[in-house]
């Protein structure tokens, strides 16, 4: 399932791409999509699945519960919560009801993005 790890990556290079470029809308999708893969793979590592689900919030949830909190995961979604539904609705809003994503949004996204790939990484070792 090293796949969904690889294609996280990708996400995670897009939106640092579409940060550069100025596209705040497509820098939080992406960033969506990377949260959604990455955290989609951590599971399967630990469960041998994953679920079938796009809320980012409840994969961290369960990732907390397979990892028994190692690395501090409950702490980094408590304290991110707030933003992570704006990445999780960004998933739908930017693409279809014209929400619009600032400079600021964007580049809050992608350095949680970086937090979570550590926390990750930090989860894997």
């Amino acid at each position: 399932m090293s796949f969904l790890r690889d294609r996280a990556e990708e996400f995670l290079d897009n939106a640092r791409y579409s940060l550069g470029k100025g596209y705040y809308n497509l820098t939080l999708f992406n960033v969506e999509q990377f949260i959604q893969l990455y955290a989609k793979y951590l599971i399967y590592l630990k469960a041998g699945d994953f679920p079938k689900t796009h809320n980012i919030l409840s994969l961290l949830e369960r990732i907390e519960d397979l990892y028994e909190d190692k690395c501090n995961i409950s702490v980094f979604r408590r304290d991110n919560k707030d933003f992570l539904y704006v990445i999780y609705f960004s998933y739908t809003q930017g693409r279809y009801f014209g929400t619009v994503f600032t400079r600021d949004d964007a580049e809050r996204a992608v350095s949680l993005a970086n937090k979570f790939r550590e926390l990750g990484q930090c989860l894997t070792t």
